[in-house]
């Protein structure tokens, strides 16, 4: 079975590369010197692969050939002279890594800056530039083609598959429960894996207005999933949740056939809605279990009451979701609030910017043979984290070393074979292209590379190409490493202490605005979404530093927005309720950090004898409770991180 695993990967892989070696090769229409555009399409296509690109084909498309033909006139210009390189380059390479440098998702300035480099260093006399720029524009009809056809990522199929993959994880922890096991760590990991579709959910609403009703539906079935995994914890194995947990793995089941094309959206509905009639609360003694009850419930009741008011709300929802986090995201990352150097992106454009376009000088202006490879080592290894930049420095080294000493043994034995030579080049091709650790491949890039030159220029060349590509690599890492450590390094551990503050500071804010006489709504709204983006970058960063206390933090977060949500939204309860909650809020707020915090709750809840005011008390405990419990993880990690 492996076997055959390995065998389907490896013929995956061929045609991927040979598919990558047929586009390059189609550039061959616009003269051999043009073949440098099909090479910078396809690193820049391979940069991609795992975003969703498919929103918008056509404006994405457009939008790669107008920044590709960019590049190529700012190229030309910059090899008019040593200056105009200079400004030039600072220029392109300030636009590349601030445009294409994010903080939440991988870099995609990569393939834009060596496409640059590329260019600067194959320059083509001015009577072919018009060639070499219409080579550009078709490199963005290729990059998307490569993308289309290599990623096939479809944004449906993926979150459909998500959402099934978390349908039975908590169908896991239903069992877990029935069987009186902890589910602690699984819950845990589906309050994150809810977050991202959710997130995911959210990018597709800014990047496209189709299949509107698609990913409305996807969205508010999220919501009664996070409310489902969050009353989890709560529910203890006996007789009164039992039921309870029976009627939750059933509406699972019906929201998979849902997600499955199976079942209908007016079949979902109508059994969510006989859910929510045939839950009897009455019968349950007046204790968690009962609001437990309600508070399923009350999510039941605004799913399928959202289903029924679709075709009224859908688009006001989605386009007043898509202003509001534009106007986040305008906020958060905007130049005018980002001209810091504790912004990842203005910090890793300014650096890169100053490096890049003065080693493009250096190397021009002195004429320095081979130099180039120091600058393309730089752009490749220039990475927003310090930590990043570190490590992906030292693999390089080492990796060029070994790469010089393996093309020097081998040019020695095939003695200028160029059969053998193009045989061993395509091999080697292909493994710097699929070779996961980047030690390793830096080994088969280096060999590429230097093999590559030696079968365009002969004349026993190879032992002065190899000892010029790894002095000039040597230098390009060590500089890049000197530079990102040093000078204003922007480290995960230093970001993630940052945002975990902001993180803390905003939900004291949230809490505050549910304190106030008036409760603004929609201030509110856009507090929850902000927080969104300060969750997407602690994850992201956790994904290196790989602490538990974040995750848990990242958990007790979702917890405390899944809350606030319902208790902005189900039921009207902040409309109809306003003054009780604003009451509760005063009192909460004031006894946060009281050792007798539960008691006094559980003092309000017992003097009540309205069953809405009830269940008000207990999200709100609930609330308040997660906030305090971030608060003290968020202080843990500042203090130990």
């Amino acid at each position: 079975m492996k076997s055959n695993t390995k065998n389907n990967l490896t013929l995956i892989r061929l045609k991927i590369f040979l598919i990558a070696l047929v586009a390059v090769l189609l550039f061959c229409i616009f003269g051999s010197n043009n073949l440098v555009v099909g090479i910078a399409a396809v690193i820049t296509a391979s940069t991609m692969f795992g975003e969703d690109y498919t929103a918008d084909i056509t404006t994405t498309t457009i939008l790669l050939a107008i920044i590709n033909v960019f590049i190529g006139v700012f190229s030309y210009i910059a090899g008019i002279n040593h200056f105009l390189g200079l400004a030039c380059t600072f220029f392109v390479s300030f636009i590349i890594y601030y445009l294409f440098s994010y903080d939440a998702k991988p870099s995609k300035s990569i393939g834009f800056i060596i496409t640059y480099l590329m260019l600067l260093y194959s320059p083509v006399p001015l009577n072919d530039i018009p060639l070499r720029l219409i080579a550009l524009a078709f490199s963005g009809i290729i990059i998307m083609l490569l993308y289309c056809t290599l990623s096939k990522y479809n944004f449906n199929a993926v979150i459909n598959k998500e959402i099934i993959s978390v349908i039975d994880l908590i169908k896991e922890e239903i069992d877990l429960i029935l069987a009186d096991n902890e589910i602690n760590n699984k819950n845990k990991s589906v309050n994150i894996r809810l977050k991202n579709i959710k997130l995911k959910i959210y990018e597709r609403m800014e990047s496209s207005k189709n299949d509107l009703e698609s990913t409305y539906i996807k969205d508010i079935l999220i919501v009664l999933l996070r409310k489902f995994n969050t009353i989890l914890p709560m529910a203890k194995r006996k007789e009164s949740n039992i039921v309870m947990l029976e009627n939750i793995a059933k509406m699972l089941e019906d929201i998979k056939l849902y997600i499955l094309n199976e079942d209908s959206l007016e079949k979902l509905k109508d059994d969510l809605k006989n859910y929510y009639n045939n839950l009897e609360t009455d019968k349950i003694t007046d204790d968690i279990d009962k609001y437990n009850y309600y508070i399923l419930k009350s999510s039941i009741e605004e799913i399928y009451k959202s289903i029924e008011d679709m075709d009224n709300v859908k688009s006001l929802y989605i386009n007043e979701r898509i202003k509001l986090l534009k106007l986040i995201k305008e906020n958060l990352y905007g130049l005018k609030n980002n001209i810091k150097m504790t912004s990842l992106r203005f910090n890793i454009a300014t650096k890169a910017s100053v490096l890049i376009s003065l080693s493009v000088f250096i190397v021009n202006y002195f004429h320095i043979y081979q130099g180039q490879w120091a600058i393309y080592t730089i752009a490749i290894l220039l990475f927003p984290n310090a930590e990043f930049n570190k490590k992906r420095a030292k693999d390089r080294i080492i990796g060029t070393i070994i790469g010089g000493i393996l093309f020097s043994i081998i040019n020695l034995i095939i003695n200028d074979n160029v059969v053998l030579m193009i045989i061993l080049l395509i091999i080697s091709a292909y493994h710097s292209s699929f070779t996961v650790p980047y030690n390793i491949r830096s080994i088969f890039i280096t060999f590429n590379s230097i093999l590559g030159v030696e079968i365009m220029y002969p004349n026993n060349i190879g032992f002065i190409l190899t000892k010029y590509r790894v002095l000039f690599t040597l230098i390009g890492a060590i500089v890049t490493a000197i530079i990102m450590n040093i000078f204003f390094p922007f480290k995960l551990k230093d970001d993630t202490k940052n945002t975990i503050i902001k993180y803390i500071d905003l939900n004291k804010r949230i809490l505050n605005e549910l304190d106030k006489d008036n409760i603004d709504k929609n201030k509110l709204e856009i507090m929850l979404l902000t927080t969104n983006y300060f969750w997407r970058r602690i994850n992201y960063n956790n994904k290196e530093l790989k602490c538990n206390d974040i995750e848990n933090l990242l958990s007790e977060q979702n917890n405390f927005i899944t809350d606030i949500s319902f208790l902005l939204k189900a039921s009207n309860y902040l409309d109809n309720n306003s003054t009780f909650v604003n009451s509760i809020a005063k009192i909460f707020n004031t006894n946060i950090n009281v050792q007798n915090f539960d008691e006094k709750a559980k003092d309000i809840f017992n003097s009540l004898n309205s069953d809405t005011e009830k269940l008000i008390v207990i999200n709100m405990y609930k609330i308040y409770l997660d906030v305090k419990n971030i608060n003290l993880l968020g202080q843990k990690i500042i203090d130990t991180l």
